[in-house]
């Protein structure tokens, strides 16, 4: 069995938000497939070492491309051409190779320049989709495609609607793929978490460290500076002085993050720690009082796994997972007053807190990558010999 395989993202980007391990083991899962051709549009993807099976490959024109990656106008002007050139490539590359089923990682161009190349060749196509992507664009108002609006929706309905089948994380996204597309052939099957993990799922350090931990990457749709006028708004309340906030993660918003914290005079009690590997990312998760999440993907999962208590929103899917008062607590979206007063009642009684988010090992241990990776192939198996 063969897969061709592509992401909106570029493999330097998975790498620089620490998840490439948890791509190449969901590329191919559990070695399943002969071969994996990962089709990338950034040519420096090539020089990362792969794994599984995996072959990378960064086609001629987008290498071309790439060395007007600078000259915003002219690269805008030579990509509708390379793009058409594009479909038809791979619709050549999935015959030559003997494919024998392709998925898109996103709802987006790569994935419709693959999903028509499958037509074409008449093998299936997947889709997946991380959660509801329209969210965070209105939020803050920039949109994937161009950052035009009604294309970055229409394209991202064209693709599920080409698919074979739509991967959702969870029955949230699901709901969201039936309001805004015609796909019936809707599977679950959550997001893979890093396998080294779970290695420690026994591990519980009751010893716990005077912080609250924010991890996610310093960009405006998973909202630091919220968690920061929150941290602020937690001191005033419970007249804390020991209490501090770390961030695990980088990105464009840390210089203005950093003078958020300067403003509200609390800048001597919150680190910024950068980007981090998945040992040191571990040990703090184990020791922080609270983690603070405010929207999330991998994070939430990561936390769970070592059963530390987590506060997050009434959003999207967090409150599938997260159980109000049950294995964790749950407030409002970006409402100051309802997460500030639910922390000062985490703190004040830190015992019941640990109590109830021990629960979470209990949820946990169904989102194993093992089994998330054999729902992929049963799901694969499916489609290829329908």
């Amino acid at each position: 069995m063969i897969l061709i395989n592509t992401v909106e993202n570029s493999l330097v980007d998975l790498k620089n938000k620490g998840n490439l391990d948890v791509a190449f083991d969901s590329y191919n899962p559990n070695g399943y497939f002969e071969k994996v051709y990962h089709i990338t549009y950034n040519p420096k993807d090539e020089e990362i070492a792969s794994e599984n099976n995996i072959i990378i490959v960064c086609p001629f024109y987008f290498k071309f491309l790439y060395k007007f990656k600078d000259n915003k106008k002219l690269k805008l002007l030579l990509y509708p051409f390379i793009y058409i050139f594009h479909i038809f490539y791979l619709a050549y590359f999935i015959n030559k190779k003997n494919i024998d089923i392709a998925r898109g990682r996103m709802p987006y161009l790569m994935s419709y320049a693959l999903g028509i190349a499958s037509k074409i060749n008449k093998i299936p196509f997947i889709v997946s989709l991380g959660g509801d992507n329209r969210l965070a664009q209105e939020k803050i108002g920039q949109y994937h495609l161009f950052n035009i609006r009604w294309l970055s929706y229409w394209i991202e309905e064209r693709v599920i609607n080409l698919s074979n089948c739509t991967i959702a994380p969870n029955l949230y996204t699901k709901k969201y793929i039936e309001n805004i597309s015609k796909q019936q052939n809707i599977e679950i099957n959550p997001l893979p978490i890093r396998k080294s993990f779970f290695d420690d799922i026994q591990i519980r350090d009751e010893k716990r460290e005077n912080y609250f931990l924010f991890i996610g990457r310093l960009i405006g749709d998973k909202h630091p500076d919220f968690v920061i006028n929150l941290f602020s708004e937690y001191i005033k309340k419970n007249e804390d002085r020991e209490m501090r906030l770390k961030f695990i993660g980088d990105g464009v918003l840390l210089d203005k993050l950093k003078a958020q914290t300067v403003k509200l005079k609390i800048d001597n009690r919150v680190d910024f720690l950068g980007f981090l590997e998945a040992d040191n990312i571990k040990k703090y998760i184990k020791k922080a009082k609270v983690s603070l999440i405010p929207i999330s993907g991998f994070v939430i999962y990561e936390t769970a796994i070592f059963a530390n208590p987590i506060i997050t929103s009434d959003i999207e899917w967090h409150s599938e997972f997260i159980k109000h008062n049950k294995n964790g607590w749950v407030c409002r979206y970006l409402d100051i007053e309802d997460w500030s007063n639910q922390l000062v009642k985490l703190i004040n009684n830190y015992d019941e807190t640990l109590r109830t988010s021990l629960n979470l090992k209990e949820e946990i241990i169904k989102f194993h990558p093992n089994k998330i990776f054999d729902k992929d192939i049963e799901i694969y198996n499916r489609e290829i010999y329908r």
